[in-house]
Formats: C-alpha cells, sequence, structure tokens
C-alpha cells in the first residue's frame, strides 16, 4: 500500500461523522449524538464556549559547554499576573514579570502579556500557504525588551500558535515537554501534533478535531507601538513554513537563472556519469569544451549522447517511435524523443529531452531549491512533495502523444508512461499490482480494480515534462512560485483542459508543497441530502455572514450576450465561453415549464436576420453583408487586374517558398484565384481539429470536460460563495457543501468547493470560507449536449494533406471536405478517411481556367480522378512495394473489389509509368498503367523502368524480372486479366468485373507480349464517382512512412470507398495485406538480389 501524506482527498465529499456534528452544532451542541426536544443547559452548550489562544517560541542556546532549550510563551496560565514574580517558573521557560530583590521586574503590578485577536488565512488559488496575523499587548517594559523583542519581533524566527474553543475534554500540550535536544528540526514535534505518516501517530489536532488548530510560521513582519497607557501594542505576522519554497528568487546572483537557462540538460548529463569510472565522467572540462560549441553542434553532441545512453542496442527503437517511453527510460525517468514528421521528415531542432517529474522533483525542487536530501519521506519537512497527486489518464490524451507531428507542429509538453510499476519512483518500493490495477481501472475475471476517482488515473510524479519547457520558463520568471504556475499552466493548456493543475498545500502542517488536480473530484453523493449542508435561515443557524457574487471573467460580457440568446445545446469549444454558458442551468426552473425550453431575456441584441449562420466565430468576418453599406461609402477603386495580380504573386512566392524546402510544401494551399470554400448545413456540427494531435486533443476534452457522465469534470461557475460560520477546523481545502439559502433545483445541480480558510479568534472564534459554484457533473447535459458535435480533421487539414510531398493529387482538393484519421494495425502507415462531394459546386470550380492551371499544373484533370504513379524506383524496397502493392489490388480485385465496375489496363510497351490522361473518361472506374515487354522490340518498358535500380547490371534486371512474374499472385494477374483480356479482343467480362485492355502509344500486338516478364502496375486510377451527387461520399488516403530505404518515390495513396465497399473489407485490412504482401516481396527481392549478384 502507497504511502498516504496528504490528510484527505481533494473533494471527496465530507465525512459522515462531521457531517452529524455540523447538524448537531446547528442544533446548538457539539454533542455528537442526536439531541432530544429540550433545549440543553450543560457544557455542551454553544453559548459557554469561549476561545483560548497562545504563541510561544523555542530557541537553541548552546555554547560554552551549555546546550539548553528556552521557551517563551504568550498567553501561559501557569503564571500569575499584577505582582512581582522574583523566582523563575521552571522547565526552561522565560518568565514574564520576572525580576529580583535588588531589580524588581514588575514595580506597578502590571499583567502579563496577552493576544489580543488571531487572523490566519489560507493564500493562492487553492490556499497552498497560510499567513497568520497576531495582535497582542505586552504591558511590561523588561518583557517587551528582554522577550518580545528579540524572541517574537524578529524577521525569520519561527513562532508557533495555538488556539480553539477552551473544552473539558481536552487539554493543551505541554510546551516544555514537546521539544527534546534530539528534534531539533521539530519533526517529532509535527508528526505528534499534525499526524505523521498514514496518521501514526494520529496527532493532537486530529485527536480534537474541528476544537483546536496549531500553526507553525516565520515572523515576516511586524509593528509595535506604545500607546497611552505605557503598553507596547504589537502585531507579528506569521507566514507558513512552505512560503520558503515559493519565493526562492530566480536571479543571476544566485545562479538559478544561469543553471535553469542554460545548464540544466548538462547537470543532468554531469549527475548522470558521476557515479562511473573516471573514464565514464563528464565533467567541468568536458563540459566547458561542449559549451563552446555552436547549438547546431550541441545538439549533435547531446543527440549522440543520449542515443549512446538511452539506446544502447543502437537499434533506433527506443527513440524513433513517436511518444512510446520505453521500459529503460521509465526506470532512469529521462526519455530522449527522436523527432520524424508525419512527412517522414527528421526533425533535428525538435528532439526533446524529457524528465520524469519525480525526478525533477527530487533533483532540482528538493536538492536546488529546498536544499533537501533527495527523496525524503519526512511527512512534515520541508519540502516539495507530489507524492498523492493524481492526474487523469486519458486515453484520447495518450493516443495523441503518439501520433506524428504535422509540419511545424510542436511536441507535446507532457508524456504519459505505458506503464510505471517499475519506474523512477517506484524504485525503492514497486507498486504492486493490485494499486497499479486500481489506478488504471482494470477488471481482471469478474473483480474491477477501482480507485477513488473511478476513472483511470496516474501519479503526477510519473508523467515525463519536457526540459525545454521547465528551461523556457524558470530562465523567464523572477521566482519559483512564478515559474511553477507558468509551467503548470502550460501543460494545463497542453492536456486541452482536461488538468487544471494548482499547488496546494500537503497537509495541515503547511510545511510541504504539492499540486492539486481541481478538475480531478470523486463522484459527488447521488442525492444532495448526503451532502454537508448549512442552514442559513434558522434561528438557530450557526452562519453568520454569508456573500453571494458572481464575477464577470474579462471579456466575458460578448459570449455572455450570446450565451443569453442561445436556443440549443451547442456548445463553443472555447473554454470560457462554455464555462459561462453552463451558468444557464441557475435558471428558470426548467421543471416548471419542461427540459427543451430556452429563456431569452428582452430586448433581443440581435434579431434572427442579423444573427450570423456559425454559432461563435473565432474570427471577425468582414466580408459579411453587413458591412456592405460602409464600404460603399468609402472613396476607393480598386483596380480590376488586382486579384489577378494578388494571386499571381502569392502563387509565385509560394512555389519559390516550396522549392527552397526541398519540394515539401510547407504553407496551407490557396484556392488560386477560385472560391471553393463552400459551406454546407450538414458540417454545421462538425468541430475542426487542425492535425491528428489536435484531434485527439478535442476528443479528450470532449470525453472529459464537457462530458455529462458522473466522474467527468465538474466544471467551476464564476459564481463565488463566503460563508463565515462558528469557529472551526472540521473542513479543509477541497470540501464540498451546499446550502438551504438556494432554490430547491439549485441544490440538484450545484455545490460549493472551498478553495481558501480563513479563521478569526478574539473574545469569539469566527472561521470564513471562500468557495467557488460547481456544477455537478452529470448536470452539464441539461445544458450541452456533446454528442451534437463530432471531431473531425479541417477541411484546412484535408488540403494540407493532399498537398504534400507526396502527393499527386492536388488536383481534387475543391471536391475534399473533413477527414479522419483511421485506427491501423500497421505503424509504417497513416491511414485518412476524407468526405468527399460532387455537386454543382465543385463542377463549377473543376471547369474554371484557374483550377486547371494552378492545380493542375495545366493538365486537364477532373477532381474525380485519383491518381497513384510509382514514376521511378531506385532501391529494392522501392521496386519490392511497387510489386507489393500490384499483388494487394489483385488480391482486392478476387475479392470482388471491381464487382459491378469497369476496369481499363492500357498496355505499354514504352517507358511511360504515369497515367494515360488522353485515354480516360470517366465512365470507367479504374485505369491500370501495364509495362509489358514485346518480343519485337528492342527498348522494352518493363525492364527499362528497373534501369535506376542501383548496383545491377541489365542481365540481373532481366533476370529479376523474370522472377518478379512468375510470382504465383502476378503470374495469375497478368494471365486473368492482361493476356486473357488482350489476346482475346480486348474487353472480358469476369465475375469479378467488366475488364478492357488497349495498347496505348507504340502498338503491342497480343501475340508479341512476352509472357515471361508478365507486366508491371506502374500506375493506376479511379474515379470515386461517375457522375454528380448531392450526398457525401468518401475516399482513403495511405501514406507510407519509416521503411528503411524506402525513397520518397514512393507517392500518397488514395482509393474510393466503392472499392472496399464491393471487397467486403476496410482499410485496416488493406494495408495488413499490403504490408504483409511487402515484407514478403523484400524478402524474396533481396533474396533473388544476392543470387543474380552471386551473393553480394
Amino acid at each position: 500500500m502507497a504511502i498516504k501524506f496528504s490528510d484527505r482527498v481533494f473533494g471527496a465529499n465530507v465525512e459522515k461523522k462531521i457531517i452529524d456534528i455540523f447538524d448537531n452544532l446547528q442544533k446548538g451542541s457539539f454533542d455528537q449524538k442526536p439531541l432530544s426536544e429540550t433545549a440543553p443547559t450543560h457544557q455542551d452548550y454553544l453559548g459557554d464556549r469561549t476561545p483560548f489562544a497562545r504563541m510561544w517560541t523555542a530557541t537553541l542556546i548552546s555554547g560554552s559547554k551549555r546546550q539548553e532549550i528556552v521557551y517563551n510563551i504568550v498567553n501561559d496560565n501557569r503564571g500569575k499576573s499584577y505582582v512581582e514574580i522574583n523566582e523563575p517558573i521552571g522547565d526552561g521557560i522565560n518568565t514574564e514579570l520576572a525580576g529580583s530583590e535588588d531589580n524588581p521586574g514588575n514595580p506597578y503590578l502590571k499583567p502579563k502579556a496577552g493576544i489580543t485577536s488571531i487572523t490566519s488565512k489560507t493564500e493562492g488559488a487553492l490556499g497552498a500557504i497560510k499567513s497568520t496575523d497576531v495582535s497582542f499587548v505586552v504591558h511590561n517594559k523588561r518583557d517587551f525588551e528582554d522577550i518580545f523583542l528579540p524572541y517574537f519581533l524578529k524577521p525569520g524566527s519561527t513562532v508557533v500558535v495555538d488556539y480553539g474553543w477552551s473544552d473539558k475534554s481536552f487539554a493543551p500540550y505541554d510546551v516544555s515537554k514537546t521539544i527534546s535536544n534530539t528534534d531539533l528540526e521539530l519533526s517529532q514535534f509535527k508528526n505528534d501534533t499534525y499526524g505523521g505518516i498514514d496518521k501514526k501517530p494520529i496527532g493532537f489536532i486530529n485527536d480534537n478535531l474541528g476544537l483546536v488548530d496549531t500553526l507553525i510560521g516565520k515572523v515576516t513582519n511586524y509593528n509595535a507601538s506604545v500607546n497611552q497607557q505605557g503598553s507596547f501594542e504589537c502585531s507579528v505576522t506569521l507566514t507558513s513554513e512552505n512560503t520558503s519554497l515559493l519565493d526562492t528568487e530566480i536571479t543571476e546572483d544566485n545562479n538559478l537563472k544561469f543553471i535553469f537557462a542554460n545548464k540544466i540538460e548538462e547537470i543532468i548529463i554531469k549527475t548522470l556519469t558521476s557515479d562511473g569510472s573516471e573514464d565514464k565522467v563528464i565533467g567541468n572540462t568536458e563540459l566547458s569544451s561542449y559549451s563552446k560549441l555552436s547549438a547546431k553542434d550541441k545538439q549533435q553532441v547531446r543527440e549522440k549522447f543520449w542515443k549512446s545512453l538511452l539506446d544502447p542496442d543502437k537499434d533506433g527503437k527506443l527513440l524513433t517511435e513517436t511518444g512510446v517511453i520505453p521500459e529503460s527510460a521509465v526506470k532512469s525517468g529521462l526519455f530522449y524523443q527522436d523527432v520524424t514528421d508525419i512527412a517522414g521528415i527528421k526533425q533535428n531542432d525538435k528532439d526533446v529531452l524529457y524528465i520524469n517529474y519525480g525526478l525533477f522533483e527530487d533533483l532540482f525542487l528538493n536538492t536546488l531549491i529546498a536544499e533537501n536530501k533527495i527523496k525524503d519521506s519526512t511527512s512534515h519537512r520541508v519540502n516539495y512533495n507530489t507524492k498523492d497527486t493524481f492526474v487523469r489518464y486519458e486515453p484520447n490524451l495518450l493516443a495523441r502523444q503518439k501520433e506524428l507531428l504535422g509540419t511545424n507542429e510542436p511536441l507535446s509538453l507532457f508524456l504519459y508512461p505505458n506503464d510505471w510499476r517499475n519506474s523512477y519512483n517506484n524504485k525503492k518500493k514497486p507498486l504492486s499490482d493490485s494499486e497499479y490495477r486500481s489506478q488504471k481501472q482494470i477488471k481482471l475475471g469478474e473483480v474491477q480494480h477501482k480507485n477513488d476517482y473511478n476513472v483511470k488515473i496516474i501519479p503526477f510524479r510519473e508523467l515525463f515534462i519536457s526540459v525545454a519547457l521547465i528551461s523556457k520558463i524558470f530562465s523567464q520568471k523572477q521566482n519559483i512560485n512564478d515559474a511553477l504556475d507558468s509551467m503548470l499552466e502550460a501543460i494545463n493548456q497542453d492536456s486541452y483542459e482536461v488538468f487544471k493543475l494548482k499547488m496546494i498545500s500537503l497537509n495541515k502542517s503547511y510545511s510541504s508543497l504539492s499540486i492539486q488536480d481541481v478538475n480531478l473530484i470523486p463522484e459527488p453523493p447521488a442525492k444532495p441530502k448526503d451532502l454537508l449542508t448549512f442552514d442559513v435561515t434558522s434561528d438557530k443557524s450557526i452562519v453568520s455572514g454569508l456573500d453571494y457574487k458572481f464575477g464577470m471573467p474579462k471579456g466575458g460580457l460578448a459570449s455572455m450576450i450570446a450565451i443569453g440568446e442561445k436556443d440549443d445545446f451547442a456548445f463553443f469549444d472555447e473554454t470560457s465561453s462554455d464555462n459561462l454558458n453552463f451558468l444557464r442551468i441557475l435558471g428558470p426552473n426548467k421543471d416548471e415549464f419542461g427540459d427543451e425550453v430556452f429563456f431569452k431575456a428582452l430586448p433581443l441584441v440581435k434579431s434572427d436576420d442579423e444573427k450570423p449562420d456559425k454559432e461563435q466565430k473565432t474570427a471577425y468576418d468582414f466580408s459579411q453583408n453587413k458591412v456592405s453599406s460602409v464600404i460603399k461609402d468609402m472613396d476607393v477603386t480598386v483596380p480590376d487586374d488586382i486579384k489577378t495580380d494578388w494571386t499571381a504573386l502569392v502563387a509565385e512566392l509560394r512555389a519559390a517558398a516550396e522549392t527552397a524546402a526541398g519540394g515539401v510544401n510547407t504553407q496551407p494551399p490557396t484556392t488560386t484565384g477560385v472560391d471553393f470554400d463552400f459551406e454546407y448545413e450538414d458540417e454545421q456540427n462538425i468541430l475542426p481539429a487542425n492535425s491528428i494531435r489536435d484531434y485527439y486533443g478535442k476528443l479528450a476534452n470532449l470525453n472529459t470536460i464537457l462530458n455529462n457522465k458522473t466522474t467527468s469534470v465538474s466544471p467551476i461557475l464564476p459564481i463565488e460563495l463566503t460563508l463565515t460560520i462558528y469557529g472551526n477546523t472540521y473542513l479543509q481545502i477541497g470540501d464540498i457543501f451546499s446550502i438551504n439559502f438556494l432554490p430547491d433545483f439549485y441544490q440538484d445541480n450545484i455545490m460549493f468547493q472551498i478553495l481558501n480558510i480563513e479563521q478569526k479568534v478574539s473574545s469569539n472564534w469566527e472561521t470564513t470560507y471562500s468557495t467557488v459554484m460547481r456544477l455537478r457533473p452529470d448536470r452539464k447535459g441539461d445544458i450541452v449536449k456533446p454528442n451534437l458535435k463530432k471531431p473531425m480533421l479541417s477541411i484546412q487539414y484535408t488540403n494540407n494533406l493532399l498537398s504534400g510531398k507526396h502527393s499527386q493529387n492536388k488536383h481534387i482538393l475543391p471536391a475534399t471536405r473533413t477527414s479522419t484519421k483511421i485506427n491501423i494495425d500497421v505503424k509504417t502507415m497513416l491511414a485518412h478517411e476524407i468526405v468527399v462531394r460532387y455537386d454543382d459546386n465543385v463542377i463549377k470550380v473543376q471547369d474554371s481556367e484557374n483550377l486547371i492551371v494552378k492545380i493542375s499544373g495545366g493538365a486537364k484533370g477532373d477532381v474525380r480522378l485519383l491518381k497513384l504513379e510509382f514514376l521511378d524506383v531506385i532501391t529494392p524496397e522501392d521496386i519490392a512495394f511497387v510489386i507489393a502493392f500490384q499483388k494487394t489490388i489483385k488480391d482486392y480485385i478476387y475479392m470482388g473489389a471491381l464487382k459491378e465496375k469497369d476496369m481499363l489496363i492500357h498496355v505499354k510497351k514504352e517507358l511511360k509509368p504515369e497515367l494515360d490522361m488522353g485515354h480516360i473518361t470517366f465512365q470507367t472506374d479504374i485505369f491500370i498503367t501495364a509495362l509489358v515487354e514485346d518480343k519485337g522490340w528492342s527498348d522494352n518498358a518493363a525492364l527499362l523502368y528497373l534501369k535506376n535500380l542501383s548496383g545491377i547490371t541489365e542481365t540481373q534486371e532481366e533476370a529479376l524480372l523474370k522472377k518478379i512474374a512468375k510470382n504465383p499472385k502476378l503470374k495469375t494477374f497478368y494471365e486473368t486479366y492482361l493476356k486473357q483480356t488482350y489476346v482475346g479482343g480486348g474487353k472480358t467480362s469476369t465475375s469479378y468485373g467488366l475488364v478492357e485492355t488497349m495498347s496505348v502509344g507504340e502498338k503491342v500486338k497480343p501475340d508479341n507480349v512476352d509472357d515471361n516478364f508478365g507486366f508491371i502496375m506502374s500506375s493506376i486510377g479511379f474515379v470515386f464517382a461517375r457522375g454528380e451527387f448531392q450526398d457525401v461520399r468518401h475516399i482513403y488516403s495511405i501514406d507510407v512512412h519509416g521503411i528503411l530505404n524506402l525513397t520518397e518515390n514512393i507517392p500518397q495513396i488514395l482509393i474510393p470507398d466503392w472499392f472496399f465497399e464491393n471487397a467486403g473489407s476496410g482499410v485496416n485490412d488493406f494495408c495488413n495485406k499490403l504490408d504483409a504482401n511487402l515484407k514478403e516481396t523484400i524478402i524474396e527481392i533481396k533474396q533473388w538480389w544476392s543470387e543474380l549478384r552471386g551473393g553480394k
């Protein structure tokens, strides 16, 4: 069982016994048993309660062969007031009003010093630190000089404050017996007071829960003045010990800024090699030489270092698989990501080192900042401790990190490991299988392992954080608080708001600093009545103050206006607007009007005619009709050729940029002067994503933030409740409750969560909770329905996909719309389903002169034609892929892909591997270019097609081609379709479809086709539709990447939906078959290659 450091689960329902105590408090008694009808008359009656308070310091005096601890206590009842005291109390306690016979300490018989008030409040988003102001009066001048000035009014002094209700059930601990000479760090005192790890021991304040509190703080400010009576009115400000962890400055003077900006990765390298033999240590000398290199050269050195360290087998598998952290990296806490983008291009400038957050916390935060021992497990040590922090293990975020990067897309700022049982954090004590299954919600047989949240979770320390992010943020900020806050916010944004990480105190001692995911709380009780509910209306209420207010977020007014006129369940896909939209849950009460009703405040700001077509625009569109009247009033004459000049210059500059980039289109395609940005009504429910990673991020957001499940995120509404009640310490940061002040239908929908607590003690004790309103997660469906919008890869993404380096089909862009990535088994292939249309809009653009010239490069293409042309082969892997694809097409034709379809085979003996556009009509569905050998022709296409294969002679080419032709699949394909049809008159109707052959170019006589060489399918074309249609169809793209020695001559594959539908198979099956054929063919060709070259 893992050690627990925190006191209670954040956001969990208050324990039943505490709810019972509050219920009794609201009846007038501390008694935890149900009260009788008779009003109480004994000490349990609240009116008999008075608070107590005391303050003390402990000082170690050493030297001159002496070591003792001296205590100074304010409000200690053991001494007397208004007397002269010439004898010390003893037990090492300095005595107030003390003196001697020769020098009386209290000649005017003044009283002892006394505390007049205490105000203690938590600060920060989740009350991470605590600030306490203590006001007291010192009546005796000698006491002020000898006790209070040197011990209490001293910056940096540690002061302990105890306060609570005077109660017969307990007695405050004896200060003089709390600290021994061996507990100079107060570790045992803190354990005895707040409880140890796993509440062993339970601790003084837990034994007396709700009645007492103890604060330990450092003096950061004080004030003293003399009143008319000659007494010293003093105040001292104490801040919790963990404050020092946040206010540490990051400056050049303390070297932290330089370390985080320049040296963090070098420190890791030096630390990793420091335990090895001398010949392995990369020390200051080596790092000094390294520091003189250029940034590019440094990158090269680091890359080789990490590959040597983390990939000892040098096979590259541990580094190149995007977003997959190998077991060795999980154990070491370091992961070096070698980056290849979606185009198969190595992105050397994006290679990133990731560090396990637990390692970062131990190595940098606790060692460098807190200056503590590494991995110290003491419960109340002043340190950073996130060992109890969990975040969601969101499947879509895991899928997102494993996707290849789009061009210019940044890497994830954090990564999930797949398995963390034997991680860096669990080396001393591996995580048990039971705990691991509970965290991942694994079901074994009939046993469903669960955790407190009923969702998959992972310890925050197991996340891997980008070292580049850490370096950037810590070098830009001025203190640790700002740096950590910015780093957490960056991670929150990168998680698509699935995380809402904030700093929080680990426990009641406020000595450690932890992190809490505000979005991760246990499921609220199903019945609102099971929540702690404060009675604010009765005459017996313990509530003395209530402040309920709405705070408009910055820039929120426009969103509120739009929300006020919403008449649907759609969401905005914008965090602040969606949060404001949830305010609609607050009424009017739909129980009175029905669920499918909407309320609009009058007067309406916009009439229905004035509303834009879309619910909310992320950018203002000045092409809308409403600006036309303004344009007419402007005295501007637009030249006739301005559009032509614009598009020509843009096209010229884009072409230059593409050439400079080595042929890679790094810019989104333009409309080339033709408007094909059509809008269709059935696309209004699409949530566009700009990349595959963005797609999974939006899915993660939908499934956690907007989903209506009880385990989804409970939205925080911009409504704050401040509640002041009878003094107590029963509740803590994160606890939830309700109040009876709200309408009944509110009670079913919302709850309040405590974010900060303030305690005020004077003649009375009052506790104030600062809270936010949270919507019950299962009530979001009354406002939004996430299924109304479906994440899809945007039209812009689809355009970029089809305009890449390996694309041969830019001419189809007017017909393509959104797309979806298809999950396939083959890791070296990337598949998409693309929506296509062919209607009046598309046909108009297709027939335009601009489209022919600008998009198709002058070729008269049709958007319905999907081309795949293998124009050249250079390596054995290239020709293997061409042959494997030919085998796969044959397999699918035999599976019925051509059912009720027509296929035309262009037979060529000239080396023209591309499709013959002059012989393509759109009443045929598939076109194949077949390169053959003519017995009576000297320069034949099939052999010439292999001429660029490196390291092979012409004789060997001929022998290789003959071996390829003997492959059973290829031989059957040749004999059944090309030979039988060609020799039989050019057209054959088979059970697999209608096949026609024709000779293109120099005519090949049927009898002259050489059977020994078969044919090579150098190109293929599909027609996705013969005629116009009004609904949508789909085409499928397959991009191949990461195959060793496969060159860029292998283009993007596009196949229409009918091909798979007729075959009764899907894209995943096609990719699996293509992959199997490719592996088989590579083995065959390499074997033949070796035989032909004499074993070389």
